[in-house]
């Protein structure tokens, strides 16, 4: 409990709150980017089974018993497109889960199917998706879950 004092009317108060000055913003933006160069090194020093980044792909699109023959297809491309950019990506910084999420990542970023409109390439239309944060939520929730490995 914090002590009260009297104030000029003789009823005790609460001592004034003292004010907390906001971070600024590059120090907010020093400390996500120091938290996330830590996440990227724990990353890069936990190795990885093929079996994981495939539970880790079954995770981010799961594939419900009863789909479709379409849908069990393009699971199937999609599992191959990933295990090909993960197996490059291992030549490059080696079998861990950080090449797994770099895989994930440039997946999205330069393989997954884009439909442009008519006013626009394929390539603008990715970068397009890049820039506008399109793929975001899947890949946040890729690191998170390639995070959980290093605990095991």
């Amino acid at each position: 409990m914090t002590p009260s004092t009297a104030g000029p009317s003789g009823t005790p108060q609460e001592p004034p709150a003292r004010s907390r000055k906001p971070a600024a913003p590059w120090v907010l933006s020093s400390q996500y980017f120091e938290r996330f160069a830590d996440e990227e090194t724990a990353l890069a020093r936990t190795d990885i089974a093929i079996a994981d980044f495939h539970q880790a792909i079954a995770d981010l699109w799961p594939l419900d018993d009863d789909a479709s023959s379409r849908k069990r297809t393009n699971h199937a491309a999609r599992l191959d497109a990933l295990d090909d950019v993960f197996r490059a990506e291992s030549e490059r910084v080696g079998r861990t889960a950080y090449a797994a999420e770099r895989a994930i990542t440039g997946y999205l970023d330069h393989v997954t199917p884009r439909r442009p409109p008519q006013s626009m390439t394929e390539e603008i239309a990715r970068a397009t998706a890049v820039l506008e944060g399109a793929d975001d939520e899947i890949k946040n929730k890729a690191h998170r879950r390639l995070l959980q490995l290093r605990t095991r």
